[in-house]
């Protein structure tokens, strides 16, 4: 829950960083 309050601060760099680290997220949870 707390995630969505951090996305909202985070700059567009920051936000790209996390949409890569989402994907991955994505990707590990589709190989387990």
């Amino acid at each position: 829950m707390s995630s969505v309050a951090h996305i909202k601060l985070l700059d567009a760099s920051d936000k790209k960083l996390l949409e890569i680290s989402m994907e991955g997220q994505l990707a590990l949870n589709l190989i387990v």
